[in-house]
């Protein structure tokens, strides 16, 4: 009997109380396979409970809070390089080397955050992950992990994705809506696999981040109620493949994947196609 990967075990296990940092950890397994996730976790448990020891009481003295332990104490932000680094994904040595993708450095405020029973949520803006929070005003404090955890307003969005794609391009209400943690697993392990792919490493593409299976896991919305679609994911000498009634899944963050995050000229069409179908 084929072993079941621990990242698959425990998504399709896993429906209302997905822990998308533990998950994140589990699919580093494949890249990294002595990491003791455990200790990473335990390690995030302790940053939120440094957090904690300021007792914020509004959204803003939270979003304080977060930036005084994760950025200026743990020295987590943002680093160019990593956006052509595949270990900028993993969050296992975003916390070793304190920098990653925005996504990943996100997947850290929310997952500190979460624990608090703040409520905060990732935001999928083409080209650049972010958070939202609610203020003591009328609008969302979006806040950009990758530069430091800089506050923004919506304007500052606007400017960060014209930044990010090189062209003036509108921003839609749409870029800025709150996504699900699966779709965050679902980017996540669409940035590893072009990530591999941009830089040819075809070994780690196909069997040592086999993100294509696993963004099938995350965007099936698998429960214990949908456990009979299992044999949508069929056995083909040892990995799992998606069977064609779920290709169509795989096609889609491909194409994202390859219209977006590597090739921004395609302007804004890709933008929201990118932000309708992630």
């Amino acid at each position: 009997m084929t072993q079941v990967h621990p990242f698959d075990a425990y998504v399709q296990a896993q429906s209302d109380n997905l822990r998308v940092a533990h998950a994140a950890l589990l699919f580093a397994l494949d890249r990294f396979p002595d990491i003791a996730v455990d200790e990473y976790l335990k390690r995030l448990d302790h940053l939120a409970d440094r957090v904690a020891t300021h007792n914020p009481t509004t959204p803003e003295d939270r979003v304080s809070a977060l930036q005084e332990v994760l950025v200026r104490r743990h020295g987590l932000t943002g680093c160019t390089s990593d956006f052509c680094d595949p270990c900028g994904s993993y969050l296992n040595r975003v916390l070793d080397r304190g920098h990653g993708l925005p996504i990943a450095l996100c997947a850290v405020w929310l997952d500190v955050a979460a624990t608090l029973g703040w409520e905060l949520h990732g935001v999928g803006m083409p080209g650049h992950f972010l958070i939202a929070c609610p203020s003591s005003g009328p609008e969302r404090i979006f806040i950009d992990p990758f530069g430091g955890g800089k506050t923004l307003d919506r304007s500052g969005c606007a400017e960060l994705l014209c930044r990010c794609f090189g062209q003036t391009v509108e921003l839609a209400e749409s870029h800025l809506a709150p996504v699900s943690d699966r779709s965050l697993l679902s980017r996540m392990l669409c940035n590893l696999r072009s990530l591999y792919c941009a830089s040819q490493h075809w070994r780690f593409a196909r069997t040592g981040a086999p993100a294509a299976p696993r963004i099938i896991l995350v965007t099936a919305n698998w429960s214990r109620k949908s456990a009979g679609c299992a044999p949508c994911l069929q056995e083909q000498n040892g990995p799992l493949v998606p069977c064609s009634a779920r290709r169509h899944h795989l096609d889609r963050s491909q194409k994202i994947c390859q219209n977006v995050l590597f090739c921004p000229r395609h302007g804004q069409e890709a933008l929201n196609n990118y932000a309708t179908n992630a």
